[in-house]
């Protein structure tokens, strides 16, 4: 039994962590269960690593925007 509100989505990692160069994979970073969460998580990290890279386009302004809004949504979790 949780001692304490559950975290929900604010505490799922989604693929980021605050260690750079480190990704995090499975169901315990995106939302749902089972087979499609782990797949669809390993989907997502894969586009992050390819924009990490330059392999894959990215707007450098939008996506430091959400990063950190995302970061500062995890310090609330």
């Amino acid at each position: 039994m949780p001692r304490g509100t559950p975290k929900g989505l604010l505490g799922m990692p989604f693929n980021t962590t605050a260690i750079d160069g480190l990704y995090c994979v499975g169901d315990s970073c995106f939302p749902g269960q089972g087979v499609i969460a782990v797949a669809f998580s390993g989907v997502m990290c894969a586009h992050r690593v390819a924009a990490d890279i330059g392999l894959e386009r990215k707007s450098k302004v939008l996506d430091a925007g959400l990063l950190g809004l995302l970061g500062w949504l995890r310090t609330l979790a």
